[in-house]
């Protein structure tokens, strides 16, 4: 124990107090060299090299999940049917409609992604939760970078079928055209509800018909 005179003496070490002192320096001396390995710089960044740089692991794990076209339209379409405006749809119900997949949470909304198929992902966004601006975006995006031209896989259910359900649930259409007469976007609504459609048509026979497919779809 070091003890110390009052502030008009001179410092002054009893021999006990030198003796233990040299006892638990030698102490702490040991446990230094003990943990220092463990928690050295080297070991540090080797273990920051490991973890994922965007999302943790249970995340990336979902992300792999598949789930088909069909059945994440069908969702989504059933959920527009139910719903009278995007003020009522909450995260929960998007995360128990598209089963498993990916979830995060960024500036003021929850996005959810999964995969179609090998190539094809998707990704929904709920934006501004629970308030008058809510808004849906979903996208299905190719792995590859390609685009404009659709495959059987994102096209289970067609922008014809798609559209008979929306008009079935009480929805009006609407094509929008841009310069030249050229269709931009098919619109849907109904009461406060706005359905906005991006489309992308399917190779065919010069004899076919023209099919095409919903490609992304935002909700008002």
């Amino acid at each position: 124990m070091i003890r110390v005179s009052h502030a008009d003496q001179p410092h002054r070490l009893t021999q006990s107090s030198t003796i233990n002192g040299s006892a638990m320096r030698a102490s702490l001396l040991s446990l230094l060299i003990l943990v220092a390995p463990a928690c050295s710089p080297s070991s540090l960044v080797s273990r920051d090299k490991d973890l994922p740089m965007s999302m943790p692991t249970s995340t990336t794990q979902e992300q792999s999940h598949v789930v088909d076209q069909e059945a994440l339209l069908s969702s989504l379409l059933n959920l527009l049917g139910e719903t009278s405006t995007m003020q009522d749809v909450t995260s929960s119900q998007l995360s128990g409609l598209l089963h498993s997949t990916g979830r995060s949470r960024e500036k003021g909304q929850t996005v959810f992604s999964g995969r179609i198929d090998q190539k094809w992902l998707f990704s929904l966004s709920l934006r501004n939760e629970g308030a008058a601006n809510a808004r849906i975006n979903f996208d299905i995006i190719s792995s590859s970078g390609e685009s404009g031209i659709a495959e059987p896989a994102i096209c289970t259910l067609d922008f014809n079928a798609f559209k008979s359900r929306l008009e079935a649930a009480g929805y009006e259409h609407q094509t929008l055209y841009g310069e030249h007469g050229r269709p931009v976007n098919e619109v849907f609504r109904r009461q406060q509800m706005v359905v906005t459609t991006d489309l992308v048509g399917m190779p065919r026979a010069s004899d076919s018909p023209a099919r095409l497919c919903v490609i992304a779809l935002s909700v008002e």
